[in-house]
């Protein structure tokens, strides 16, 4: 991402996406979605993941996690620099 700050008093805007830390594996199963809603496992000894970090590509419904309850679509983050001073 080509990073700019403002000049004067504008304000330059970022739209940031989700990304995926390839740390398990993306089979949408409960047991393999880490965090408080599916309470599953991450880092687990027996699940080696991607092992990369890439942009996070949503939910599908290949597993048991439902895409119209739990998919989001890019990007997930606004970010507004705004210059306040000279």
């Amino acid at each position: 991402m080509d990073v700019q700050f403002p000049k004067g008093k504008q304000s330059v805007t970022y739209l940031a996406p989700a990304y995926d830390a390839g740390t398990e594996t993306n089979d949408e199963a409960y047991a393999n979605v880490p965090g408080p809603a599916c309470r599953g496992e991450a880092l687990s000894y027996y699940d080696e993941g991607e092992g990369f970090v890439t942009i996070h590509n949503g939910v599908h419904g290949i597993g048991e996690l439902n895409p119209s309850i739990y998919d989001w679509r890019n990007p997930v983050a606004k970010i507004i620099v705004t210059r306040v001073y000279k």
